[in-house]
């Protein structure tokens, strides 16, 4: 989807499918798996809890890491940026 963050700021849901990559064609998260509250905190942007398949996803982890620095997420396939994971928090993902 091609999914406007302002709209999820202003708590509007997005529609229900599957969120694809647009170079790499894997799909890699469900809206079906949006947690009730669907905003990471104070961020604006989808939180999910899981990826629809984890080998479709990679963390790139910080070579030192705080407890609460947050993990780049990238396409598997074509290493494309596709947002942060951040624990208990979920996937954050630019829609």
């Amino acid at each position: 989807y091609d999914f406007n963050v302002g709209s999820v700021q202003s708590k509007t849901f997005p529609p229900e499918g599957i969120f694809v990559c647009a170079i790499g064609s894997l799909p890699l998260f469900s809206t079906a798996d949006l947690p009730p509250a669907i905003l990471s905190s104070s961020t604006g942007w989808l939180s999910f809890e899981r990826p629809i398949a984890e080998d479709h996803v990679e963390l790139i982890r910080p070579d030192t890491m705080d407890l609460d620095q947050r993990v780049e997420v990238v396409d598997a396939r074509t290493g494309c940026h596709l947002g942060h994971y951040f624990g208990s928090d979920g996937f954050c993902i630019n829609a």
